[in-house]
């Protein structure tokens, strides 16, 4: 709700009333749910990934949502029909190469599962 509170303060120092605001979000409805949206989908994603962060150590967090980085370079090939270069590989690569050496012992916590708190639901939220 601050994010709410002042960007609502920032429009009435700069823009103008809120009663202009409401006769402009009345006028341009398509262009207000076309920005509800993305917007709805970022509040969904700070709520998972702060479920997420409570139900997994931070190390085994962070190792995770570098590893979600390589998801998107491959939905980004699909999705923009446009390929990654063999530099941008190597430099993603590198990245989550020094991710995990970093957190070595989290990644092996992963694999043996010797940490009774964590289920697959905190892995499948940051799946998004």
């Amino acid at each position: 709700f601050m994010k709410l509170a002042l960007a609502c303060s920032m429009y009435k120092f700069t823009d103008g009333s809120f009663q202009h605001f409401q006769e402009s979000m009345k006028g341009k409805k398509d262009v207000v749910l076309k920005y509800c949206l993305p917007a709805g989908c970022m509040a969904v994603y700070d709520l998972l990934s702060f479920w997420s962060l409570g139900r997994l150590s931070p190390a085994k967090y962070q190792v995770l949502l570098h590893l979600r980085t390589v998801m998107i370079a491959f939905f980004w090939q699909f999705v923009m029909k446009s390929r990654l270069t063999a530099i941008q590989w190597t430099a993603l690569t590198l990245c989550i190469w020094a991710a995990m050496l970093t957190e070595r012992a989290a990644i092996a916590e992963l694999f043996t599962g010797n940490d009774a708190r964590t289920t697959l639901w905190p892995y499948a939220t940051l799946a998004l």
